[in-house]
């Protein structure tokens, strides 16, 4: 083990010093296992799997540690945990190769912010441009726990359309639910993410910016939404609306002008 691999708060607040790391066949340099962490895990034999236990114990020659990429935040580490899960053919558990129990990353229920940015580089070059109000850690937990208050509550009214849709054993509604779900639930892992310190603040302001604009392209359709899950959906966007409205530094539009301006579309 030749580095510390401790976690630190880099400047934007962002918790890094996660790796991902595979473990090997010293033999025949065979992956049979893909995983995520910082410190001593990666050569920790405790909190293993039986399968792990098993292939390890199967070993001729051993096994020894490969740290594929280091110094990630904790979003980061998941994305290429699953990436690579996947590249060496998955979990015996479903047919594949590893002794890794599960797909990767922290829950397949739960949606996490990624920024994947276009081939043409607009969405780096708006995220650069794009300014927000600045404020003390404290302060930004504090706007983020009240926000998040806002969003729980309307999560009950989800459960309640919900609870309605399947006592209906309606099909259409049940995944009008489905979808309400997913944005409410969304923001709410978006701001987790923000208090966990796995995003930055502008992170978590972009990804609530781009659900605004995905929940008004939503409310577009009258026949999709309409009544109570009009009413729900249209109370999501007032709460993520505020909240924008709060830390906006008001320089959309400049932001906009110069991602077009960098990537040639105006």
């Amino acid at each position: 083990m030749s580095k510390p691999y401790k976690l630190y708060i880099d400047p934007q607040g962002v918790k890094r010093g996660y790796y991902v790391y595979v473990h090997k066949d010293r033999s025949t340099g065979e992956v049979f296992y893909v995983g995520k962490g910082h410190g001593k895990r990666a050569w920790n034999s405790k909190s293993r799997n039986s399968r792990w236990i098993s292939k390890v114990a199967s070993l001729c020659s051993g096994w020894q540690v490969e740290i594929v990429q280091d110094d990630l935040s904790e979003n980061e580490a998941f994305d290429l945990e699953i990436s690579l899960i996947e590249k060496y053919g998955g979990p015996e558990a479903i047919g594949g190769k590893l002794t890794n129990e599960a797909l990767g990353g922290e829950s397949s229920l739960e949606i996490n912010l990624r920024f994947q940015f276009d081939d043409n580089v607009w969405s780096q070059a708006y995220f650069d441009a794009r300014l927000f109000k600045q404020f003390p850690r404290e302060k930004e937990e504090a706007l983020v726990q009240k926000y998040n208050e806002s969003l729980v509550s309307i999560r009950h009214e989800i459960d309640r359309f919900n609870d309605q849709a399947y006592s209906q054993d309606d099909d259409k509604l049940i995944e009008i639910a489905d979808d309400l779900e997913c944005f409410a639930g969304s923001l709410v892992n978006y701001n987790s993410d923000f208090l966990r310190r796995r995003i930055s603040w502008k992170e978590l302001a972009i990804s609530i910016e781009d659900m605004i604009e995905d929940i008004k392209c939503d409310l577009e359709d009258e026949q999709i939404y309409s009544g109570d899950s009009r009413l729900i959906l249209e109370s999501v966007l007032k709460i993520a609306e505020k909240f924008l409205t709060k830390i906006d530094s008001g320089n959309k539009e400049e932001a906009d002008v110069t991602a077009n301006r960098k990537t040639g579309r105006g």
